[in-house]
């Protein structure tokens, strides 16, 4: 039987993951690792409750997580996302069918910071002991035979939301927003709350036709960084600066997304790819950077870079893509995220 253990405290990716999986209807388990335990263990026991599924167990610390785990030593593991640190417990403690889905983080080494360059024997240590590793771009997948040494990796996507995106393309306008007024989201949560700042202030110079909604809508907590943002941003913009940490639904996620003109992500890593992709296919136009721009550029979307920004005229940063681009972006996502070719891929790698 496969073993999937998750960061379970990432609500807005985990449960929806988690739906795709029982779907399938086969015989797995789920470890859903929190740090602590409160009222939104209710989010997973309802979930599987209406799978009448009963294999599941929620930990709420590394302890606990380890007394568990030591009960599928004989089984294969798929190990979601997670920490370094739970890495490292399976592989001392000798367990043989291990495979990682790399969610982006510790795909390079970082030349720059010391930490990444003394850790990097160990890490390759570990991903090598690996029986299967699966990534979500293929910059992670060459990143990883690059500093890594890895020989193979499987591009893979999660199909828990698939099917269920209800717009399209006869819903694509050909005109959007007349107002003067756009709405700009900077995405994509609040673990890219230190890119906003630098963003707010660039995108200054056309203040009187911006309203800037900051995306933390995830695990946010006050900081300075936040205290400081939320001071510069309504200095900039008054009260067209907004801060949202409102959790939604999916079907709400899909019309809030809607609702913005332009959606900026200055995240160099892999991040927001089901932002980006929600975005593309609304037709909205999207500004990102690092790997994710380098990804959608790959798939041969309508993009922009972040650093185009500063270039860029009034005119020309507000014009909206034209309905052939549009049509274009819908089409090319809505091909690459086709249900049965993910889930015939999933199935290959749960295989021995």
């Amino acid at each position: 039987m496969i073993i999937h253990i998750f960061t379970a405290d990432r609500f807005h990716l985990v449960p929806t993951i988690l739906k795709g999986f029982l779907q399938l209807q086969e015989p797995q388990f789920y470890v859903l690792a929190r740090t602590k335990e409160d009222e939104r263990d209710s989010v997973y026991i309802d979930i599987f409750r209406d799978f009448n599924n009963k294999s599941f167990e929620i930990t709420h610390s590394f302890k606990e997580l380890k007394t568990v785990s030591k009960n599928f030593k004989d089984n294969k593991i798929i190990l979601h996302g997670v920490p370094y640190k739970w890495m490292l417990f399976f592989y001392l403690r000798g367990f043989t069918n291990v495979s990682w889905i790399c969610w982006g983080a510790g795909t390079r080494i970082n030349n720059k910071n010391w930490k990444s360059i003394v850790f990097t024997p160990f890490k390759r240590m570990i991903y090598t002991s690996f029986s299967k590793i699966g990534v979500l771009m293929p910059h992670d997948e060459a990143s990883l035979r690059k500093d890594y040494g890895i020989k193979e990796c499987v591009l893979l996507s999660y199909f828990g939301s698939l099917g269920k995106f209800p717009y399209s393309l006869e819903n694509l306008t050909k005109e959007g927003n007349t107002s003067s007024i756009k709405k700009i989201y900077l995405g994509n949560n609040s673990s890219s709350l230190q890119t906003y700042l630098p963003l707010a202030e660039k995108l200054s110079r056309f203040k009187k036709n911006l309203y800037v909604n900051c995306m933390i809508n995830y695990t946010f907590q006050e900081s300075s960084i936040s205290l400081k943002l939320r001071e510069v941003g309504k200095a900039i913009y008054g009260d067209n600066f907004f801060m949202d940490e409102t959790l939604y639904t999916l079907e709400d996620y899909y019309k809030y997304m809607n609702k913005c003109d332009i959606y900026i992500c200055d995240v160099k890593g892999q991040s927001g790819l089901g932002a980006i992709f929600t975005c593309l296919r609304l037709g909205k136009k999207v500004f990102l950077s690092g790997i994710n721009y380098d990804f959608m550029k790959l798939l041969g979307a309508v993009v922009f870079h972040v650093n185009e920004i500063d270039s860029m005229s009034k005119e020309a940063f507000f014009e909206e893509l034209t309905y052939t681009d549009k049509v274009k972006n819908y089409k090319i996502i809505d091909n690459y995220l086709d249900k049965e070719i993910i889930i015939d891929k999933w199935k290959e790698f749960f295989k021995d």
